[in-house]
């Protein structure tokens, strides 16, 4: 049996999406990939550095994403020491510094959370304010209908 009461993951690990525009250099995102991997420690039991992207628009020289677990007493150290290995895992690649695009931080515990927790039901209040606005679809409807009715 599951012993809810474990937490799950670690308070002081985190995942951290990098990324950088690519000025050109695009194509060496699966080498800084791999070079991310051999600065930064791997913790145990989680996932390689992997490539990422943005989830808003892609800059329009390309980009290099990474994806990867760190460890930090606080948010700021976690992205930190992200952006520090990714910097230095392109440089050392491209020989270029380059511009941040796109950081993203997610906290280790969430990234364990049960995902079969359904949410709460709606409120009587927000079922209610449903009922009303079927209501209100129906009477502009009717009014629509007798309107076009009366200008024929």
């Amino acid at each position: 049996m599951t012993d809810f009461g474990t937490p799950i993951g670690n308070e002081h690990e985190w995942v951290v999406d990098v990324v950088l525009r690519a000025h050109g250099h695009g194509g060496s995102e699966a080498r800084v990939v791999e070079e991310v991997e051999q600065i930064l420690a791997r913790l145990p039991d989680r996932d390689r550095p992997r490539a990422t992207s943005s989830y808003d628009l892609q800059p329009p020289d390309g980009s290099i994403g990474v994806s990867c677990w760190v460890t930090g007493k606080s948010a700021g150290e976690a992205v930190e020491s992200a952006l520090q290995a990714v910097n230095e895992a392109a440089f050392r690649i491209t020989g270029e510094r380059h511009l941040l695009w796109d950081v993203r931080l997610v906290p280790g515990t969430a990234v364990f959370a049960r995902r079969d927790v359904q949410p709460d039901p709606p409120s009587r209040l927000s079922r209610r304010k449903g009922r009303r606005m079927a209501m209100l679809r129906q009477s502009v409807k009717r009014d629509t209908q007798r309107d076009s009715g009366s200008s024929a």
